[in-house]
């Protein structure tokens, strides 16, 4: 399994309250989902796809309730020279 499947797996099972309920919201069973979980085998499409919208969901309820709104309006002074690159680069 790809680094991005462990990454999302271990964020959905974060988002989710632990394996016991991802476990439960995927419909798998625990032994999959620990191989899953260890890079050992990896996630059937259908299952990848189920990852992907537990995160995409939370993202957007987080979206919801953030009272920002809207982004934060560019300070007068916010060009590309009030932001160098940092050292040993060029622009």
């Amino acid at each position: 399994m790809d680094q991005l499947q462990l990454k999302l797996l271990a964020r959905a099972v974060e988002i989710s309250g632990g394996t016991a309920r991802l476990r439960e919201r995927l419909g798998v069973a625990e032994h999959s989902l620990l191989l899953w979980l260890r890079g050992r085998a990896a996630m059937p499409m259908d299952v990848f796809l189920a990852v992907v919208d537990i995160i995409l969901e939370d993202d957007l309820a987080r979206k919801a309730q953030d009272r920002r709104g809207q982004p934060r309006p560019a300070a007068a002074n916010d060009g590309p020279a009030n932001h160098p690159l940092p050292s040993g680069q060029r622009g």
